[in-house]
């Protein structure tokens, strides 16, 4: 089965998509207009099992084959050009639970996370313009992590957070 779940909260819009395999399934492509997407913007795919960013797409994405019984959760969001959430190891909505407010103020990428009852990740995408960033936290405890275009950080349990993370943009893009 096949099932895209649109996602409209505080901190912004995406699609959860979700596949699940009651028998074995080929590779299969599927149009983005058919997820409800438009097929002229570009969008990130991020793997919520296996926390990894699969890449950006648009037109269609390529789902990959299944054993029986096997699933996959993506979160896909339309690509802004600059830093955002790709999504969490919290919960498959994709942050919908657990980031409050997500800003972007052309330098830095400002976030309110809700409280939670263990350890979590938050992945945020870098595009190839903006080195990474240095991570502010005013509220909570938070450590980042550098992977390609992937900035991990690291969220501890217990109580609300507030992150800033500050980029620069790369000296071929300025």
């Amino acid at each position: 089965t096949l099932s895209p779940h649109p996602i409209d909260c505080p901190a912004g819009q995406w699609t959860v998509l979700q596949r699940n395999a009651l028998w074995k399934m080929p590779e299969t492509k599927i149009p983005l207009k058919a997820l409800g997407l438009d097929p002229a913007n570009e969008y990130l795919v991020f793997d919520f099992w296996s926390g990894k960013f699969l890449g950006t797409g648009s037109g269609k994405i390529i789902l990959p084959a299944l054993r029986s019984g096997d699933s996959l959760t993506y979160i896909i969001r339309k690509k802004t050009g600059c830093p955002q959430v790709l999504g969490t190891s919290r919960h498959i909505a994709g942050g919908c639970v657990e980031v409050k407010k997500e800003e972007w103020d052309g330098k830095q990428l400002n976030l309110e996370l809700e409280s939670q009852p263990e350890d979590w990740t938050l992945y945020v995408f870098r595009p190839e313009a903006y080195e990474n960033a240095d991570l502010t936290v005013s509220k909570g405890e938070a450590k980042i992590a550098a992977r390609g275009k992937v900035l991990e950080i690291a969220v501890k349990a217990g109580s609300p957070a507030s992150l800033q993370l500050a980029f620069k943009k790369t000296n071929s893009a300025k």
